[in-house]
């Protein structure tokens, strides 16, 4: 059937001036991703539900599109709006029933929904294509911790408390993000199982990432946990490189290159107002579990204009020292390149955990069960990209100006949908 579900309804229930936005947002959805459609094949293991497996996740998306924070938020706006409760159909979900069926909803659906919205956006070619790098980085996040409620897939810690010590439980999930991007991609999330490396998990992610994603990136970029021969070994078998950080744990390695840079003079550059000192060599073979010679860099970064202190006088500028090992040739990405790539590994961090935790409620626990806290993380995810391209690709520079972050364009979104019901209005009377 053809997707025009969301932007008729969206039509029908929210018209007007200033009631527009959310419409506007429906229809753009609809139009370019054929969002409509693509729901229509979320199913979920109830056999005879009452409330279709769309209104419950429907209701699970809006809450991640207006930022309401918590599904019992949710649940007092749609019962004073008349506008969702037409919109999520006519039996409306309560709080406790969307947390229910979010934990029986199969997470390969909306990975799969992910996955067409993705090529959707790869298609219309909103990701750089003069670009001849692109860069997946991967890390793994705590979601939330508490000290009562739990499941069997909590991992635990013992801490103390008042001089006591308690167990401690809490979820950690594992992500993939396109990072150097104008938009921010996240690809996928895997839980991280109880007593599991974090580095176990993202194995498993990658491998599903890796074949739902063949062609989005190039090369992977982690921390220091992921310098390991399996990781770099399934990279390298898919064709992929990796950049990691390089630290002096890994003691062979480390010392090998320290002592060759010894030895040299290094390159030197200037980055806005940054002056950058690198090391750069390839060939080494200390790391034996690795099936692929390897290149280590090594950068110091002084600052070229120091903060001035308090009282008047000038700090002494600070010097940053950073160690990379990648599988990267020199011949395919000079030291400046992959010293500009190699520090966009924090855009996983800052983009997508620290922005979305902050902002987005990543880390709420809106059902402690660990099907639903999947689903509702890549459900935040489908949010998170259908907001971004709607508010670069769609909203014009004047109304960007008035809202000038995606946060006012969700809180903007939210007064939308909970304006009240407009009175008809009258015609004046005839004069007399």
């Amino acid at each position: 059937m053809p997707g025009t579900v969301l932007a008729a309804e969206g039509r029908a229930h929210f018209g007007g001036t200033e009631e527009a936005l959310f419409a506007r947002f429906l229809k753009y959805a609809d139009k370019v991703f054929d969002l409509g459609a693509l729901c229509q094949s979320l199913r979920d293991s109830r056999p005879h539900p009452q409330i279709p497996t769309l209104s419950i996740w429907r209701a699970a998306l809006l809450l991640f599109l207006t930022r309401r924070g918590s599904l019992n938020a949710l649940e007092s706006q749609v019962r004073v709006s008349r506008r969702l409760q037409e919109w999520l159909g006519p039996r409306w979900p309560s709080a406790d029933h969307i947390g229910s069926v979010m934990g029986l909803i199969l997470p390969a659906r909306l990975r799969g929904l992910l996955r067409a919205i993705l090529l959707c956006v790869r298609r219309n070619k909103v990701l750089p294509q003069n670009c001849p790098w692109s860069f997946a980085a991967i890390d793994g996040h705590e979601l939330f911790c508490g000290r009562s409620r739990h499941c069997p897939q909590c991992s635990t810690r013992r801490v103390t408390v008042a001089g006591k010590e308690v167990t401690e439980y809490y979820h950690r999930v594992v992500a993939c993000d396109l990072v150097g991007q104008e938009l921010n991609l996240p690809l996928d999330a895997e839980p991280i199982e109880p007593h599991e490396g974090e580095v176990v998990a993202a194995r498993r992610l990658l491998e599903r990432v890796l074949k739902l994603y063949p062609r989005f990136f190039d090369a992977v970029v982690g921390d220091a946990l992921y310098f390991e021969g399996p990781f770099f070994n399934l990279c390298l078998a898919h064709h992929k490189h990796v950049v990691a950080v390089l630290k002096d744990q890994q003691r062979s390695l480390f010392q090998d290159a320290l002592g060759l840079f010894a030895g040299m003079a290094p390159q030197v550059w200037r980055e806005g107002e940054k002056e950058i000192r690198c090391w750069d060599l390839e060939g080494f073979t200390s790391a034996e579990t690795i099936r692929a010679p390897l290149r280590v860099l090594h950068t110091e970064e002084r600052s070229l204009l120091p903060a001035p202190r308090p009282d008047g006088s000038q700090q002494v500028p600070e010097v940053h020292s950073w160690w990379w090992v990648t599988t990267i040739p020199k011949s395919l990405l000079p030291s400046p390149s992959l010293c500009r790539w190699a520090h966009r590994r924090w855009g996983i961090e800052n983009s997508l955990f620290r922005s979305l935790a902050t902002h987005w409620g990543l880390d709420h626990c809106y059902k402690h069960d660990p099907v639903a806290i999947l689903n509702f993380v890549l459900t935040l995810f489908i949010a998170h990209v259908l907001l971004q391209c709607f508010y670069l690709r769609n909203l014009k520079p004047q109304l960007r100006r008035r809202l000038p972050t995606l946060i006012a364009l969700a809180d903007q979104m939210q007064a939308t949908v909970a304006l009240p019901e407009s009175p008809p209005v009258r015609p004046d009377p005839a004069p007399t």
